[in-house]
């Protein structure tokens, strides 16, 4: 036996939509708040709070057809909420919401043909993602920490340069509470720096100013470095978005890759 809401023995819970219902009450647990089917309100408070709107037991705005929170935390339309809930006519006065990609109609149409993030507005969502800030900051500290030596070969006095290019793949990103059909995402970075410097023959030893015959070194380095980022996901199976389940539940659609990416410059560090 499970225990309901109010502490007291209730009978077996079933799965209803990957859903937990309790059978006695009629309380259905949606990730992040309870839903009673026969009142057809929720129980639990957005957790967002106002960010979805002055209606804290709504559903994004009391429009479901409109919009999709998985979630429940999803505020994008926070200020859209806020209007919507205020006035009840957005086509008036409140700002028009960010478009959504249309993830399912996309299946069904056919086509095949990619939806590209940048095209929803949806890269700054996607690069504030820790899993992505945690890949980026690894790549860019193996290239500060890299020890290119552009000097080798040349004389003291001299001004060299050396291009390297670091490539790194992060793979399995999770954005279930961003952008939430992307649920195993590859992010392929790419960085090609120039490392510039004064060359100059380091001393034998600490115990003289003698140089070493056969070591040309680098100081006062820089280096200016080109990043581009590039998104590589797979649409393939409507009923299981984020890949839990292995293989497809139905194949009735055509699968579409979703793809994204920007570019950076940075760099110009003293080493």
């Amino acid at each position: 036996m499970d225990r309901s809401v109010d502490g007291q023995k209730s009978m077996p819970t079933r799965k209803t939509a990957t859903r937990e219902l309790d059978l006695l009450t009629g309380l259905q647990l949606n990730r992040k708040r309870y839903y009673h089917q026969q009142l057809g309100t929720w129980l639990s408070r957005d957790p967002i709070g106002y960010l979805g709107g002055l209606n804290l037991y709504g559903y994004v705005v009391s429009r479901p057809t409109f919009y999709v929170d998985p979630t429940g935390l999803q505020g994008d339309f926070g200020i859209q909420g806020w209007c919507e809930s205020l006035i009840g006519d957005p086509s008036r006065f409140c700002p028009k919401p960010k478009p959504k990609p249309p993830w399912f109609n996309h299946y069904w149409d056919n086509s095949g043909t990619p939806i590209d993030l940048g095209d929803y507005d949806l890269l700054d969502d996607f690069q504030r993602d820790d899993d992505v800030r945690n890949c980026v900051r690894k790549h860019k500290k193996r290239i500060s920490n890299s020890d290119p030596n552009p000097c080798e070969g040349k004389q003291p006095g001299e001004t060299a340069s050396v291009t390297v290019t670091v490539t790194d793949t992060c793979r399995g990103i999770q954005l279930e509470d961003s952008i939430f059909v992307l649920g195993n995402t590859t992010l392929q970075i790419v960085t090609t720096c120039t490392f510039t410097g004064e060359c100059y023959k380091p001393c034998i030893d600490n115990q003289t100013d003698q140089p070493d015959p056969d070591i040309m070194d680098t100081k006062g380095m820089t280096y200016d470095c080109e990043t581009t980022y590039r998104i590589v996901d797979r649409f393939s199976d409507p009923w299981d978005v984020i890949d839990i389940f292995p293989g497809e539940w139905n194949p009735d659609g055509t699968p579409y890759p979703i793809t994204g990416g920007w570019d950076e410059e940075w760099g110009t560090g003293r080493r």
